[in-house]
């Protein structure tokens, strides 16, 4: 992707995970896949906004209620309309 659009500044970023997730992936010895993944992000894209680490938010068992969806077989037809229409509504100007 990069190869094919040299003249593209892409912003890469992962996802912010709980604080379990990160120690369990070190004990299931996950954590060496985890730094080469990483780095080759960092290789290619030069750098990364990186939530993927242990801070209050991640740490935090009193996430909001809006903060995430269950999604099963049952619901995902009704999710992804709900989340084309929250899309279809955001303000982008909130990010400027």
């Amino acid at each position: 992707m990069k190869f094919k659009n040299p003249n593209t500044k892409f912003i890469i970023f992962t996802s912010a995970v709980t604080s379990d997730l990160l120690v369990c992936i070190k004990n299931r010895n996950g954590i060496y896949e985890y730094e080469r993944w990483l780095k080759e992000l960092i290789e290619v894209f030069g750098e990364v906004n990186h939530f993927m680490i242990i801070n209050t938010f991640t740490g935090n068992s009193d996430v909001p209620q809006n903060f995430e969806v269950l999604v099963k077989k049952e619901n995902i037809n009704e999710h992804l309309e709900n989340l084309r229409k929250q899309i279809e509504e955001y303000d982008l100007s909130k990010l400027k």
